[in-house]
C-alpha cells in the first residue's frame, strides 16, 4: 500500500486513523448502555426497598415481552407507533430542524381515527370502506396538529 507521494504507507499510520474513528463511534453505544445499566441499578434498589426481587422483575418483563409468539406480536404492535413517532422527530433533526408535537399528533390522530369509526359500528358498513376514512382522518388531524406546532414555533 502506498501513500499519495508513492512511498510505502506504514501500518502505524493506518492504525492511528482507525483508532480515533473507532473510539468516536463507540460513544454512541457506550453512553446509552451505561444509561441503561444505571437505570437498572437504581430501579433494582427501589425494588429491594419495597421488598421485591429485581431478578424476578426482569424475568417477568422478559417473558411478557418475548416469551411467546403472542408476546412478540404484542410488543411490536405497541412499539411501532412510538418508533414511527420517534422517526418523525429524528428525520428533521438530521437536517438541523426541531420537530415538536409528534406525541400530540400520535394521540390526536388515533383519537380522530376512532371517532370516525364509532358511528359505523353495527351499521353494516364494510371495514374496507371505513378503514380509508379512518386513515384519512388520522392523517389530516395529525398534520394539522404538527402544522399548528410549526406555525407557533
Amino acid at each position: 500500500m502506498t501513500d499519495i507521494a508513492g512511498k510505502p504507507a506504514s501500518l502505524p499510520v493506518m492504525r492511528s486513523e482507525f483508532l480515533p474513528r473507532m473510539l468516536g463511534g463507540a460513544e454512541y453505544v457506550v453512553i446509552p448502555a451505561l444509561a441503561v445499566v444505571a437505570a437498572l441499578l437504581l430501579f433494582s434498589v427501589f425494588l429491594i426497598l419495597v421488598g421485591k426481587s429485581p431478578l424476578t422483575f426482569v424475568e417477568l418483563i422478559w417473558t411478557g415481552a418475548f416469551g411467546s409468539g403472542f408476546s412478540w406480536r404484542n410488543t411490536l404492535q405497541r412499539a411501532s407507533p412510538l418508533i414511527l413517532t420517534a422517526l418523525a422527530v429524528a428525520v428533521p433533526a438530521r437536517l438541523g430542524l426541531t420537530m415538536i408535537g409528534g406525541e400530540g399528533a400520535l394521540v390526536l390522530s388515533g383519537f380522530a381515527a376512532a371517532a370516525i369509526a364509532v358511528p359505523f359500528v353495527g351499521s353494516g358498513v364494510s371495514a374496507v370502506l371505513v378503514m380509508p376514512l379512518m386513515a384519512l382522518a388520522a392523517m389530516v388531524v395529525g398534520g394539522l396538529w404538527v402544522g399548528l406546532a410549526g406555525y407557533l414555533s
